[in-house]
C-alpha cells in the first residue's frame, strides 16, 4: 500500500490518496535502471471514497530538487510503454497501467519531505 496526503488545491487539502506499489527493482551495479511502479486508485475526501486515476506531473526530492532522486539521479517516467523525462509534461495513462518512476542508478530513493505533483482524474460517475 502507498498513500499520500493532498496539499492543494485547498478544497482537497488533507485528503488521502490511496494506492498500491506494483513493482520495485534496484538497478544494482552495471548501469541498469532502478524503478518503482505504483498506482493511486482512491481519494478519501471527508467521508467519501472516490475512484481516481493519476498522472505524474513533477517529482522533487526532500531538498526540493526537481526531477532528481535523493542521490541526484535524473528521474524518468513512463506510461503505456513510452519513456521520457518528467519535465516533458504530464504522462496520462489508463487505469490498467501503473505509474513508473525510474533512474539509471543502482538505487532509487526519496526521503520524507519529497513531493510529487500528480494530476488526478475522477473515474466515470464521480
Amino acid at each position: 500500500m502507498v498513500s499520500a496526503r493532498v496539499m492543494e488545491p485547498a478544497n482537497y487539502k488533507g485528503s488521502i490518496l490511496e494506492g498500491e506499489v506494483r513493482d520495485a527493482r534496484t538497478g544494482g551495479i552495471g548501469g541498469k535502471s532502478s524503478y518503482v511502479e505504483f498506482d493511486f486508485h482512491t481519494l478519501h475526501l471527508a467521508d467519501k471514497a472516490l475512484p481516481v486515476s493519476a498522472s505524474i506531473v513533477q517529482a522533487m526530492n526532500s531538498r526540493s530538487q526537481s526531477e532528481l532522486d535523493e542521490e541526484g539521479a535524473a528521474l524518468e517516467t513512463s506510461s503505456r510503454g513510452v519513456a521520457g523525462k518528467l519535465i516533458a509534461g504530464v504522462f496520462s495513462r489508463n487505469s490498467a497501467t501503473p505509474l513508473r518512476l525510474s533512474a539509471k542508478a543502482p538505487n532509487l530513493s526519496f526521503l520524507p519531505g519529497s513531493e510529487f505533483v500528480l494530476q488526478l482524474q475522477f473515474r466515470k460517475g464521480h
